[in-house]
């Protein structure tokens, strides 16, 4: 068990350090954008990617989870309804302690697995190879300066930039779908 995990890790490390060669040659064309630029770039392009990923993936066992919450949740609703209050409730109160909490309970945990899988994975792999491509030592061998930016007396490095540039991304898509939203609801009427 141990040669196979290690096996697994080496083949891990080994496709880790191809992409980040894979990334550092294909960033090069951009270095005289700065170092800020391309943190941001490649922070926009991850949330682009993580919204394309949760909107087009998704699992068969989530898709069935889903259809057995809503089945079990449907059959509380009705016997929440029951035109005598006090069996309904009780009904609705044994629906619950059977089915309905262990099919909420897989239904979200398969959700947030999917939400790791789909959102926060690709973010943090990025903020590894920033992280690594930008330290102080490869921002002073590739653009001269250690840090990014100073703002007073406080010096922005490589991963404080990725998070603001993430969090700017985030919004600017929020921002962005609301006003398309906005704009189609508006042509509809």
């Amino acid at each position: 068990m141990d040669s196979l995990l290690d096996t697994l890790w080496d083949l891990i490390l080994i496709y880790s350090l191809k992409t980040a060669a894979l990334l550092n040659t294909l960033l090069t064309p951009l270095h005289p954008l700065g170092p800020t630029a391309i943190i941001f770039l490649l922070a926009f392009s991850m949330v682009l990617l993580s919204g394309v990923l949760r909107a087009n993936y998704t699992t068969k066992r989530h898709r069935q989870l889903e259809k057995e919450f809503k089945y079990w949740y449907g059959i509380r609703q009705e016997a929440a309804n029951h035109p005598d209050r006090e069996k309904g409730k009780a009904m609705a109160k044994n629906i619950d302690q059977a089915k309905l909490n262990r099919a909420y309970y897989d239904y979200f945990f398969e959700g947030l697995m999917k939400t790791l899988i789909t959102t926060w994975l690709p973010i943090l792999l990025m903020l590894a190879y920033v992280n690594h491509a930008f330290n102080p030592a490869a921002l002073i061998r590739l653009f001269g300066s250690e840090t990014l930016f100073e703002f007073h007396t406080v010096k922005a490095n490589a991963v404080f930039w990725y998070f603001v540039s993430a969090l700017l991304s985030f919004i600017a898509i929020a921002v962005a779908r609301y006003a398309y939203k906005r704009k189609s609801h508006r042509g509809q009427i």
